[in-house]
């Protein structure tokens, strides 16, 4: 897995990065658990491939980086992207978020929060808040990552949450019993967000929904 990031991020050529990237795709549809925990990594490279300062390769895998992105998305709920905003979100077994903007090919900041695995992450529509949950820690944290004057001034600083320190904007706890105990790759199939509104999420767990407001 070390070895396909590097030859996304170092190939000996353009046509050998796409080929990697093809193959990533392919790993994706039929082994998603072979990736899961290489997936920071992963995404990191594809995302720096993207680097629009290199005008000339990026032109060249844009189409394949998209489409790598599109199935990871698609298929881990750890990770999630706002199209409005070009804002990808990347959810990590140590707990941490790792956010990343698209359009600079550039990691933003870290959301440090759970202390435990990330189970899923989503954006509201409007992408002005993310929220992720760790079953493990039975907890939803709710984060503000709207731009603002302190992001601006301080780059690599995640947004002011309305508070002082790094904590989350809110943090939410619930208690389902054994409908939370399953196996990752059953996380893949039965956790995932829905937004009826910008400020109102559901999480469903199983046969489960929460109704959180963030």
């Amino acid at each position: 897995m070390t070895t396909l990031s590097l030859d996304i991020l170092n190939p000996g050529t353009v046509q050998h990065r796409k080929s990697v990237m093809q193959l990533v795709i392919f790993l994706i549809r039929k082994k998603p658990l072979v990736l899961y925990s290489n997936l920071p990594r992963l995404v990191e490279a594809v995302v720096k491939s993207l680097d629009p300062n290199v005008s000339a390769s990026r032109d060249a895998i844009l189409e394949s980086a998209t489409e790598i992105l599109g199935h990871i998305v698609q298929s881990f709920p750890t990770i999630d992207f706002h199209m409005a905003s070009q804002r990808l979100a990347v959810g990590t077994s140590e707990g941490s978020v790792v956010m990343y903007d698209l359009k600079t090919a550039t990691r933003l900041y870290v959301l440090e929060g759970h202390k435990k695995r990330t189970t899923a992450c989503s954006f509201s529509p409007d992408g002005r808040r993310l929220v992720t949950v760790s079953l493990d820690e039975s907890a939803v944290l709710v984060w503000k990552v709207g731009s603002s004057f302190t992001s601006f001034f301080n780059p690599g600083a995640p947004p002011r949450q309305g508070h002082g320190g790094s904590d989350p904007f809110k943090t939410l706890s619930f208690n389902i019993g054994d409908e939370a105990k399953m196996s990752l790759e059953s996380t893949f199939e039965l956790v995932h967000f829905e937004w009826p509104s910008d400020r109102s999420v559901k999480l469903k767990i199983r046969e489960s929904v929460l109704t959180f407001s963030t």
